[in-house]
């Protein structure tokens, strides 16, 4: 600055920082800092199309921050964190993210863009997309190996962006990097056609993970690529379909069927356990049908909600389990399982940074300690999108909206009530209007109230819990879907495919219905502990003064405490 005694703006034009605070030196005393200093919120010009509120306080919190999160990374390209001498655009972070940035703004010409970026440094480096793009990274340092995931954003991404936004064109125009990256790119056993073995960076930040080792979680990294590969290959069926090539779709359709054939045969049980007893071997094997039975996908369900509640409902996720935990917890009937995750506040959760008075969301769970320190990792970012793919679920089942067809001309209409949530509304601004869907209950009653512009249609799924007396309908008037093309249904009724409830099919209008509600009796969940947890300090004041007893006694005292559960023999026994 000139020094020259008049007012003067200083301004960075080439430069950008994320921050919270902000500290002034030497500013003189009595002269506005608060008035002299302001701060320029920089993003991509999109237009804000979603919105969502709820009636529990801290999960309105929690929200606001995943929208930060992305007004603070999605600058030119979307980086992965904003404050640090990285900011890159990695495909991982897209890739788990995808679907709730584009609920929450229209991002459809930034991320075609940088699709196409994508799509030309792949050509360079024998079909392999570049983990960031612009691909900046050294090679010497960071070799550009293939990885699930990261790399399948080339298949994922595309997928996201047609079913969001409806343009037919964003497939036709990435087919060729879909293709290259899925056939050429993709290492594979030749056996099985699964991933060959090769390092993965796996379920990235499963907060299990060494600190300095964030792939080395709980569940094995190549259960998790080929799971991803399973997907991609189901998709690539999808596409071809949509683009008219019936052969093509079929070549993708057996390959898909052959690698779940494998992928059972090297990692599933006969029984429906996995070979990674995790939270995000269950999720990825029931989100994507990969299971070949009914009575697997049951023992996988059930076994899910158990190692859910071992872990006392805290999150034991990285990058591939994450965005699929709370909806797959939803659609095998353990809803409530997935509110009690969402309203945890212990380390890791999704509300702990909250307690910490966090804005954004952090890249680790455990950012700053639960004695307030920070995480001493050197990979440390207070403002890292990704994992706020949780609202993603916030949309879709506590709001109830998600589109049913490509570019929201058909909206599917299911909240699903739970937790601790006694109202809840959502917003999304579709090409042809507003769809605004608000629920609430109380005083024994489920009230909906569903708004549809011109020109889409809705299903409205009713779940169990609002039963059919007393219906009130305002403005509305619709008909029993037909069933839908993949399940047989008896003429005059239709189901929902995940929840198996009635669904209504209504056209535009507004749609209230006021329905006699039954309360559900599985909140709260209980934690699940070994039997004598609540025993344990009256044990150890026992066993302070090295008592002595007789088994009867012994006998007396054990069965006090735990009635019918404990039997002792011998002439003595120390407790």
């Amino acid at each position: 600055m000139r020094g020259s005694g008049g007012l003067e703006t200083y301004e960075p034009k080439f430069t950008f920082h994320g921050f919270r605070y902000v500290q002034v030196d030497n500013w003189p005393p009595g002269s506005g800092l608060l008035k002299g200093v302001e701060a320029r919120v920089l993003r991509t010009d999109m237009q804000r199309t979603g919105w969502f509120s709820r009636s529990d306080k801290p999960i309105n919190r929690l929200h606001p921050n995943v929208v930060w999160g992305m007004r603070g990374n999605f600058l030119e390209i979307q980086i992965d964190c904003p404050q640090r001498d990285e900011r890159l655009g990695w495909t991982g972070d897209i890739h788990v993210f995808s679907e709730t940035a584009s609920f929450l703004y229209d991002c459809s010409g930034m991320l075609q863009g940088w699709l196409q970026d994508l799509a030309f440094e792949q050509m360079d480096n024998h079909c392999v997309p570049p983990l960031v793009v612009p691909d900046v990274i050294d090679p010497v340092k960071f070799p550009r190996l293939p990885q699930a995931i990261w790399q399948d954003v080339a298949i994922v991404l595309p997928w996201v962006l047609y079913t969001r936004f409806g343009d037919v064109n964003i497939l036709y125009s990435q087919l060729a990097s879909m293709k290259s990256w899925f056939s050429s790119g993709i290492p594979r056993d030749p056996a099985t056609g699964l991933w060959s073995e090769t390092f993965q960076f796996g379920d990235w930040l499963d907060p299990s993970a060494p600190g300095e080792a964030p792939q080395n979680g709980c569940t094995d990294p190549m259960l998790v690529a080929n799971a991803f590969l399973i997907h991609v290959t189901d998709l690539l069926s999808r596409i071809s379909t949509i683009l008219g090539d019936p052969d093509g779709a079929a070549v993708h359709a057996t390959s898909a069927s052959a690698l779940r054939q494998a992928f059972n045969e090297e990692y599933v049980t006969p029984a429906g356990r996995l070979s990674s007893d995790s939270q995000t071997a269950y999720v990825l094997a029931l989100r994507f049908n990969i299971l070949p039975t009914p009575a697997q996908v049951e023992a996988a369900s059930k076994r899910l909600a158990e190692v859910v509640r071992k872990s006392k409902f805290r999150i034991a996720t990285g990058f591939a389990g994450t965005p699929y935990i709370l909806p797959t917890l939803t659609t095998t009937g353990n809803h409530q399982l997935a509110y009690r995750m969402l309203h945890e506040r212990k380390c890791p959760s999704w509300l702990y940074p909250l307690q910490h008075d966090a804005t954004t969301i952090w890249e680790r769970w455990d950012g700053i300690l639960p004695d307030g320190g920070i995480n001493s990792s050197e990979m440390l970012s207070f403002n890292h999108y990704a994992l706020g793919a949780v609202a993603e679920w916030m949309h879709a089942s506590i709001g109830g909206i998600t589109p049913a067809a490509p570019g929201w001309k058909k909206v599917w209409v299911a909240p699903v009530p739970g937790g601790e949530v006694t109202w809840a509304e959502v917003r999304f601004l579709s090409i042809y209007g507003e769809v605004h869907v608000r629920w609430e209950v109380k005083d024994g009653r489920f009230k909906l109230e569903v708004r549809i512009p011109g020109n889409i249609s809705a299903g409205i799924v009713f779940l169990r819990g609002a039963r059919d007396e007393g219906v009130v309908i305002v403005e509305e008037s619709g008909s029993e879907l037909e069933g839908e093309e993949e399940e047989e249904e008896e003429p005059g009724e239709a189901r929902d495919r995940h929840t198996d409830e009635r669904v209504l099919q209504v056209g535009s209008c507004v749609h209230v219905f006021d329905r006699a509600w039954r309360e559900d009796t599985g909140w709260p969940p209980t934690v699940e502990t070994h039997p004598y947890i609540h025993y344990g300090n009256v044990i150890e004041s026992f066993n302070k003064f090295s008592i002595i007893a007789t088994a009867g006694m012994a006998n007396l005292i054990m069965k006090s405490l735990v009635p019918g559960r404990v039997e002792m023999s011998g002439s003595n026994a120390s407790i």
